[in-house]
């Protein structure tokens, strides 16, 4: 059921996020707009997976992120290297989180992944 992958306490995010000042993760107007690739490795029937995914999106980062998405039973060398360890997402190609995702630590660690590319960008 779509309910059951709601997460009640995801709703104070579009709060946050309103009333943030543009540029906060460090991709406003005048930031220069570089998205933070993002690479959740998952599997096929994992809720978990699911739930990590939707965290994600409930965040509403959009355009400001890059998600990938990579089922790792598609590939013998990541199904051996992440065997039951998933998800697992990657920001900026550091391991961030495993099993669950905290929304207010994903969005800080966006924010700093976005501060560290945008000052190489310039």
């Amino acid at each position: 059921r779509d309910d059951a992958l709601r997460w009640p306490s995801m709703g104070f995010l579009s709060v946050i996020r309103d009333w943030l000042p543009d540029g906060l993760l460090g991709l406003g107007p005048g930031r220069g707009d570089v998205r933070v690739p993002l690479v959740l490795y998952s599997r096929s029937n994992c809720p978990l997976c699911t739930q990590m995914r939707a965290a994600i999106e409930a965040c509403g980062l959009g355009e400001r992120i890059e998600l990938v998405t990579i089922d790792v039973d598609q590939d013998e060398e990541l199904s051996q290297r992440f065997g039951l360890e998933v998800p697992v997402l990657e920001i900026a190609g550091e391991r961030a989180f495993h099993g669950q995702l905290e929304p207010a630590a994903f969005l800080r660690a966006v924010e700093q992944a976005a501060r560290a590319r945008n000052a190489r960008a310039r």
